[in-house]
Formats: C-alpha cells, sequence, structure tokens
C-alpha cells in the first residue's frame, strides 16, 4: 500500500522509500516530477541491497547470518545472558504467539524466560536467509526448523517464519525488531 505524504509544494511529495519497496523502514526520499518514486528504469531496493562491489556488504550479511545462529545456540543453551545481548533495548516485533506488539527488551525478556522455562531446544537447521542492507539497517528474511522436547520425550520440528531487523551498532550489528512465528504443523 503506497500512501503519499505531501509537503507544502504540490509538486513535491515525500513518500517512504521502503514502502515503496514494500518495506516498513522509517527513511523518507523526496519524489518530485523529475525525480518519480518507481521509475521504470530504476533498480528495485532489494536489487540494489543484493548488489555486493563492497566485500564489507557481503562481511555485514555474514555478520547478521552468525548472529541469527548464535541466538538460536543460545536458546539451545539456555543461555539468557547472550539472548539478553543479542537484542537492542529498544526491540520492537512479534515473537511466537505474540496477540499484542512486544516493545522494549524487558518485554522480550519476559516472553524469552517463558520460553526458556517450557521449551527444550536440541537444534534447528537455517533453510533460506535473505539478508538485505540499507546502509546501517537490514531486513532478514528466513525460514528455519527447530527442534524441540515433546511432551512425550520425542523430537518434534517446529517450522519458524521470520523477517528480522537488524541495526549497526558500535559492537556490530544487533537485532532490533522481528516477527516470527511458526509454521503449521505438516500433516
Amino acid at each position: 500500500m503506497r500512501r503519499a505524504i505531501h509537503s507544502r509544494s504540490p509538486r513535491r511529495r515525500r513518500i517512504p522509500a521502503a514502502t515503496a519497496a514494500g518495506l516498513a523502514l522509517p527513511f523518507f526520499i523526496t519524489c518530485t516530477p523529475e525525480r518519480p518514486a518507481l521509475s521504470p528504469n530504476a533498480p528495485a531496493l532489494s536489487e540494489v541491497s543484493t548488489m555486493e562491489p563492497d566485500p564489507r556488504r557481503r562481511a555485514d550479511r555474514e555478520e547478521i547470518v552468525a548472529h541469527i545462529h548464535g541466538l538460536f545456540q543460545a536458546y539451545i543453551r539456555l543461555d539468557r545472558e547472550a539472548i539478553r545481548t543479542g537484542h537492542t533495548d529498544d526491540w520492537r516485533g512479534f515473537q511466537v504467539r505474540s496477540t499484542k506488539l512486544v516493545r522494549g527488551i524487558d518485554a522480550y525478556m519476559e516472553n524469552a524466560d517463558r520460553i526458556l522455562q517450557t521449551l527444550r531446544g536440541r537444534r534447528y537447521e537455517l533453510l533460506d536467509v535473505d539478508v538485505h542492507l540499507y546502509g546501517d539497517v537490514a531486513v532478514v528474511y528466513y525460514v528455519a526448523d527447530y527442534w524441540i522436547d515433546g511432551p512425550d520425550g520425542k523430537e518434534e520440528r517446529l517450522g519458524l517464519r521470520s523477517v528480522d531487523i537488524y541495526r549497526r551498532e558500535p559492537g556490530g550489528w544487533n537485532q532490533c525488531g522481528s516477527n516470527i512465528c511458526a509454521l503449521p504443523a505438516e500433516n
């Protein structure tokens, strides 16, 4: 859904740049009749994000994927501190089974503590990961399988689908938002 935000000049309008690409990031581009928001010849933001002339971009992607692996491993090890430091203080988003927006690391950790007390993770596998970099912000899409101990002690597979938002901070990339949900069980 595109929603134009009109400035004072009727010939100029500002729209969220990421909205034009189907994302929800808080930055804008200024559009004029001379510079439309979506030129038919301009590459989509997702195409731009995958061009890697700079090896640092590849390193950023690798660091972010390693961070995701680290969070899965922290849940399996029941390492509350690693989970806590793997998210920013101002984290926002939805966790598995969230019915409302989770705001801040304290609210995130309340849910994480319940997971640590009730679910015992055994292993995981990242099935598909797609990292898109936008300066100091990254949008990460992934699908994973996470195996947990079932009520009968047998291993159960939990399919996960997530969109994570990462922010570059002085110590490296850190997760500042997410929408993770469980996939329906396969019959």
